[in-house]
Formats: structure tokens, C-alpha cells, sequence
């Protein structure tokens, strides 16, 4: 990260998380002069960052990240207040957005009011690698992730066979076009600025899906189980030499709620693990993006309980 220091002294490099720590320890003084010299060497730094060629665009995109929620800090929050929390990253997770109506338990006048549903065990797993979580607003536009470190696409309905220029096969389950035009667009947005991006099952699939992908529209093999969602169904193997080996080692036994799968690869999609024995022996479960800062797994690792390893992986890459 390049910095320009407001005494107008000689531009030099400085570590990322040198220039939090120092955004941490201006704020630590609670006094509004080091409080405008912070917007002051934050935007210097993004001007530096935008204009010097040496400098990459994803580190560039991180500065102005960095001087937006200086920013923020500095004109919102009072004198002898707040300061900036302990730089734990922000990792964004998606969610869905149905009608009131599908809750059991709500007024009829609120019945046909939108809301945004979001499963606990998304936010409770980023927690526990280490991170903080926001929930991201289905109407958000791709300028949330400008104020995140990392994006969790998550689980849910399965995405509409005309993402990828198919029929609906008669075993589709509820499908959301909105729902797929605002991932593609979070997606597309995060992959631009390699933003850290673990996909969980449906999310898994988006990522094959955005970068010209198909699916399998339905593997009985795999359709959601009734009894434990933790319950393991089967072993996935991982090839050397990938993040998911160096993640989860040779072999994991894995859940199982999906009943679409990853059929013929996007572009630059990399498959990294495939199901053992079964069925679907062979069937691709986990994949990266050539060249990004992107991990996708076909299972619900939020729900297994613990610490998950590819939580912890996109929490340690958004902190870099």
C-alpha cells in the first residue's frame, strides 16, 4: 500500500497492516485534529494507490476501502467515542428474499410485505473462524462489497435452469430470478477486485453458473435428507496441490442438501474435489477460480459444527 503523509514528506511503502494500525492509534487519541489527518492520509493514500502504476488494482481497490471507513469514522462518530473495532474482517453473506406470507406466524396486513431471510448458521460460522458478519439486503448493489473484506455466497433455492440455457426439469425446486441477478452481480463485482469468496452449495453453483457453467438439474442421490442436516452422507477426495487440500487435507466425510450439481465447467472454474463411491462417484464438489481469491464446496460446512477449515481459509484471505 503506498502512503503520502500529510507533512508532505517523501512517498514511501507501507504494509496494509501497518496503515491500520495506524489508522487504529489515531482514533485511539480521540482528538479531532489526528481525526482530520486521518481522512486527510487516507484519501492521499487512495490518490497514490489509483495513480501509481507499481500498484495493483485490487490493492488499490482495498485503499479506498480503508479511507471510506476512515471516513466513516471520523465524520460520524463523536470525539471521546468510539474507535475502530479490532480489524477483524467484515465478511458478507447472502441470503434470500421471499414474501412475508411464507412465515407461519404473522399479520395478515404484513402479509405481503417482502423479507429478507437469512440463515444463523452462516453468521455463527464466520464468528467462530474469526470474522464479524453482515448480512447483505437482497436489493444491495454490488457497491456493498466496497465496505467488506470477504463474501459468503450462501445456500437456498436452486438457481433457474435459464441461467444456463436449459429446460426446467421436472424435479426443480422454487427458483428466484432476483435472487440470481444479485449474486451474479456481487459475484461479478467481487471477482473484479478479487474480493475473497467462499460459495456454499447453491453458491457453490453460482460460481460455475456466472462464468458460463450448467448443472445437473437433478441427482436423486443427493436430494435433501429428512432426518439430521449434520449428518454425513458421503466422502469427498481432494486433488494435491489445490487450496481445498491444503484446507481440508485428502479426504473429508461430508453433509448432503442439494439435489443440483455441477455439470459442465465455467470458465476458469478448476474442480478440486469429487465425490467418492455412490451414485455420483466422481461428481465435483468442491472448485476454485483460476487466478481469484474463490472457493466453492457443494456441502454446508456451517452446519458441521466447530471451526470449519474453508471459513477459516476465506476469514485469513479477507485479513491479508
Amino acid at each position: 500500500v503506498v502512503e503520502r503523509r500529510a507533512d508532505k514528506s517523501p512517498t514511501r511503502f507501507v504494509a496494509k497492516s501497518d496503515l491500520l494500525q495506524m489508522v487504529n492509534n489515531v482514533l485511539r487519541e480521540r482528538e479531532s485534529e489526528f481525526l482530520a489527518r486521518v481522512r486527510a492520509d487516507l484519501a492521499a493514500a487512495e490518490r497514490v494507490a489509483h495513480s501509481d502504476p507499481r500498484v495493483p488494482p485490487a490493492i488499490a481497490e482495498r485503499v479506498t476501502r480503508m479511507r471510506r471507513c476512515g471516513r466513516a469514522a471520523a465524520d460520524e462518530w463523536p470525539v471521546g467515542g468510539r474507535t475502530l473495532p479490532d480489524m477483524r474482517p467484515l465478511i458478507g453473506i447472502t441470503g434470500e428474499q421471499k414474501p412475508a406470507s411464507t412465515l407461519i406466524d404473522v399479520l395478515d396486513v404484513l402479509r405481503a410485505v417482502d423479507i429478507d431471510v437469512f440463515y444463523g448458521d452462516y453468521a455463527r460460522a464466520v464468528q467462530r473462524a474469526g470474522g464479524i458478519p453482515v448480512w447483505i439486503p437482497a436489493d444491495a448493489g454490488p457497491e456493498i462489497l466496497e465496505r467488506l473484506d470477504g463474501l459468503l455466497l450462501s445456500g437456498g433455492d436452486d438457481i433457474d435452469p435459464a441461467e444456463f440455457g436449459q429446460e426446467p426439469d421436472p424435479n426443480l425446486g422454487n427458483t428466484s430470478s432476483h435472487r440470481d441477478a444479485h449474486e451474479r452481480s456481487l459475484l461479478d463485482a467481487a471477482l473484479e477486485i478479487d474480493l475473497p469468496v467462499l460459495g456454499v452449495c447453491r453458491g457453490v453453483q453460482m460460481m460455475n453458473v456466472h462464468l458460463g457453467g450448467t448443472l445437473h438439474q437433478h441427482l436423486p442421490a443427493h436430494v435433501e435428507p429428512s432426518g439430521d442436516p449434520a449428518a454425513t452422507h458421503h466422502r469427498i477426495a481432494f486433488e494435491s496441490g489445490s487450496v481445498a487440500h491444503a484446507v481440508y487435507g485428502d479426504e473429508i466425510e461430508v453433509n448432503s442438501l442439494h439435489h443440483q450439481g455441477i455439470d459442465q465447467f465455467g470458465n476458469g472454474i478448476i474442480p478440486v474435489g469429487r465425490t467418492v463411491g455412490g451414485p455420483d462417484d466422481g461428481l465435483v464438489e468442491a472448485v476454485e477460480i483460476a487466478g481469484k481469491t474463490a472457493l466453492g464446496v457443494q456441502w454446508h460446512p456451517e452446519l458441521l459444527g466447530g471451526i470449519d477449515p474453508a471459513v477459516v481459509w476465506l476469514v485469513e484471505q479477507a485479513s491479508a
